[in-house]
């Protein structure tokens, strides 16, 4: 049972049931978790709460000082820190988690390398990232930074239009303002960085599908109903049309 998050959207609760399923079947209370990006902390909370030793690491001090104020629990802790700077624990962890964060490092390959080396030999790695010829990457990411690189004027109208429309630059997953998507990876593309480093995807589930794809978005949000049709429907369709992917890794 989900208690211990903000989220209210059902992809977010959907993404972190699967995360929160996918360490409690594998994992006995007690395991030592590594939340990389953990943002606002809603993950670590939740699995903090559930019985796990986890520790939250973000570069961004707001998010991180955002989490610090709702710890209740000893078995949280969040720290302030670079994931290329986080010092190297080899084969500590039980299970290190990545939920919609590596799509904002410029050199992924390099964490993922270190992941590798901190992870238990039967430990397991969650990655959920954004589809990156998805509907929302598609029709919403890229041609807004596209905009926002290349449109002078443009940018600031949109800007100012999505104001308008309620729409703000933070999400609730973290409190930093600089949340540029730097890589789009398909299916092809995380597989190949998985294996490259000494990984194998053991599961694939998709998120969901045109909830957050602009102007359907404005009907999708004042919606939960429609949101968690958005998330059943994404499951019945191939992997090449859902918005983002949710995985879990294993050591080869």
């Amino acid at each position: 049972m989900i208690n211990y998050s903000d989220y209210k959207n059902p992809e977010d609760l959907k993404r972190l049931r699967f995360i929160v399923e996918e360490i409690s079947g594998k994992n006995p209370k007690g395991c030592i978790i590594l939340d990389i990006g953990c943002g606002t902390g809603n993950v670590s909370h939740q699995l903090g709460m559930s019985g796990y030793q986890i520790t939250g690491i973000d570069s961004d001090q707001e998010s991180i000082d955002y989490a610090q104020s709702r710890i209740n629990n000893s078995n949280v802790t969040f720290i302030k820190e670079d994931v290329y700077q986080f010092p190297v624990k080899e084969n500590y962890f039980d299970a290190i988690i990545c939920s919609e964060f590596i799509e904002h490092l410029p050199d992924p390959n390099s964490v993922v390398m270190k992941i590798f080396k901190m992870l238990k030999d039967d430990g397991i790695l969650i990655v959920t990232v954004p589809n990156g010829i998805g509907p929302r990457e598609i029709f919403v990411t890229r041609p807004v930074i596209w905009v926002r690189d290349h449109g002078g004027y443009l940018w600031k109208i949109l800007l100012k239009f999505k104001a308008f429309l309620g729409y703000k630059g933070t999400t609730i997953l973290s409190k930093s303002e600089n949340l540029d998507h730097l890589q789009f990876f398909t299916i092809k593309q995380l597989k190949r960085m998985s294996e490259n480093n000494g990984f194998k995807i053991v599961k694939l589930k998709n998120s969901n599908f045109i909830a957050g794809v602009f102007p359907l978005s404005l009907f999708y949000r004042s919606s939960r109903k429609l949101q968690t049709f958005d998330c059943w429907i994404a499951d019945k369709l191939p992997h090449t049309l859902s918005s983002g992917y949710y995985s879990v890794w294993v050591k080869k």
